[in-house]
């Protein structure tokens, strides 16, 4: 899961678009529930972050993170994944730090909307929010829960909604101004690139057999037409293939060409393809064939935003360049961060690790006053910095060696305080594998995390995990030198997985395994008997 969420897409959103799960803009709940509690006063020395120009921090307090607006954002992020929270050492800093980098390349957009009068107008709010009224009302649940939550509709209309709403808005209108992508762009870039669009959105579903030899592909194509596809597949004795989703790549181009043709109910063969061959049937096809073809389909929303979104990039650069603007992080531990996602080079590394070591350690030791986010984000560093050495040069090996001793002694200092957080405890098991109680702790934090999702449709992406739990618990199972507690409980753990899994077999074997070391550890004839 934590792999998972690590691939989460960090791009700029230039256009914020207001989310509804269940009708609930959960986003602009927060936002409201916390600045009813803030006071309409505020100062640059309570923001996180701001904008500077030519150095100095611009006046206009909207162009301000202050740290409600950053955990309303960071809400809004779990909420759309679907997540209760992330790890409050490694993976929180890190995504509130990208966060807050986002919200404040809003506060330019929006700035500029103001310079140049781009602002939403009261009329064009006025009209939004009346379309969310009629969808509201649509749904009478909906219209209790904000009744029983705000008093009205109205209040959450105009005191929830409506301050995002013209930030939005205003938003669009700047893209709309500056990133304009017209129907003669969008022609020009479709025949510029018309073999890349069609490698990436041509799609077939089709029926496929396959041969160890040409000949008996020949045999099969003479049959199938008299008796179709699936009667020659029949008569042969052949199993058929269904093929969902089939793009360009894979065959040689002039059977491609064939299979991507539009036509459907089509055979296309034998087709050669490493010591085999294929003969298949194309069900049906979405194909790219011309503009019109193009200018139609769902794919030319998604070109056309990607264009916008470059264009919204170079306007960006451009814009802040010419006038100077700069991105504060005002907040030490988003800022660092932020620059350990960002260096790159030896150089970097070794700058921000002389700035970084000095404000974790004192006399070779971890300063009691530094931030243990802050220790998190040097364990990043560190980790960067040993991937890039290369390990058989000797200055390289030296530097390598004062690299693991500071990063384990960090990994240890946060253990003692973090034991339950699932990357630290990762870490510390790299650092010693054969202390069984840090083995055991690792596995069983990794195992509640991927739980929630033993689902066969995510299944493929838990592999590695479930290997790596099962081989572990087995291990600590069998070891003799454990705790029979340790034991008990990784038998268990491996009954409890097997039983998710719904392996039956593996899950009595493991019952059987922990009645054998603890014999009333739990009601094993109840337990035995779910599993028939």
């Amino acid at each position: 899961m934590r792999e998972w969420f690590k691939k989460w897409q960090k791009v700029i959103v230039w256009i914020i678009a207001i989310s509804f799960v269940a009708g609930i803009a959960w986003w602009s709940v927060a936002s409201y529930l916390s600045g009813r509690q803030e006071s309409s006063k505020i100062s640059l020395d309570q923001a996180i972050g701001y904008l500077t120009i030519a150095g100095s921090p611009i006046e206009d307090s909207d162009t301000w993170v202050l740290p409600s607006e950053l955990d309303s954002e960071y809400g809004n992020l779990l909420n759309n994944y679907g997540i209760s929270q992330l790890d409050p050492i490694f993976q929180e800093p890190s995504q509130k730090a990208s966060l807050l980098e986002d919200l404040l390349k809003n506060k330019v957009i929006l700035h500029y909307a103001k310079q140049n009068k781009l602002t939403a107008s009261n009329k064009e709010i006025e009209a939004k929010l009346n379309e969310y009224r009629q969808q509201i009302e649509k749904d009478q649940s909906l219209v209790q829960y904000i009744k029983q939550r705000y008093g009205s509709v109205n209040v959450y209309l105009n005191a929830v909604l409506k301050p995002t709403l013209e930030k939005s808005l205003t938003q669009q209108k700047v893209v709309a101004s500056v990133a304009n992508v017209d129907s003669e762009e969008m022609k020009k870039y479709f025949e510029e690139n018309i073999d890349q669009l069609r490698k990436k959105y041509d799609k077939v579903d089709a029926k496929l057999v396959s041969f160890t030899d040409e000949s008996s592909a020949n045999k099969f194509i003479n049959i199938l037409l008299e008796k179709g596809f699936d009667g020659a597949a029949s008569e042969m004795g052949l199993s058929v293939q269904d093929i969902p989703n089939l793009t360009r790549g894979i065959f040689d181009e002039k059977f491609e060409k064939d299979i991507f043709s539009g036509a459907t109910n089509t055979a296309v063969g034998p087709i050669p393809l490493g010591s085999s061959w294929y003969v298949l049937e194309v069900q049906s096809a979405t194909v790219l064939t011309d503009f019109e073809n193009f200018a139609l389909s769902d794919t030319y929303e998604s070109e056309k935003n990607s264009l916008q979104s470059q264009k919204m990039q170079q306007w960006y650069e451009n814009y802040t360049s010419e006038k100077n603007i700069e991105l504060v992080i005002a907040d030490e531990v988003y800022s660092t961060w932020r620059k350990v996602s960002s260096v790159s080079t030896p150089t970097e590394y070794e700058s921000l690790r002389k700035e970084l070591k000095e404000k974790i350690f004192q006399d070779n030791s971890i300063s009691p006053q530094a931030p243990d986010t802050l220790k998190s984000a040097y364990v990043v560093l560190l980790e960067k910095i040993e991937e890039s050495l290369d390990q058989s040069d000797d200055q390289s090996s030296e530097k390598l060696k004062q690299i693991m001793a500071e990063k384990e002694m960090l990994i240890k200092d946060l253990y003692e305080q973090y034991p339950t957080s699932l990357e630290v405890a990762s870490r510390m098991y790299q650092l010693d594998q054969n202390n069984l109680q840090v083995k055991y702790n690792y596995l069983s934090l990794l195992y509640s995390e991927i739980k929630p999702y033993l689902y066969p449709e995510y299944i493929q992406y838990l592999l590695q995990s479930l290997i790596e739990i099962e081989s572990g618990f087995s291990s600590i199972a069998l070891d003799t030198n454990a705790s029979t507690e340790m034991r008990a409980s990784s038998y268990y753990n491996l009954y409890d997985l097997s039983k998710s899994l719904e392996d039956a077999t593996s899950a009595k074997f493991y019952l059987e395994q922990l009645r054998r070391i603890d014999p009333n550890y739990i009601d094993f004839d109840a337990a035995l008997n779910e599993l028939e």
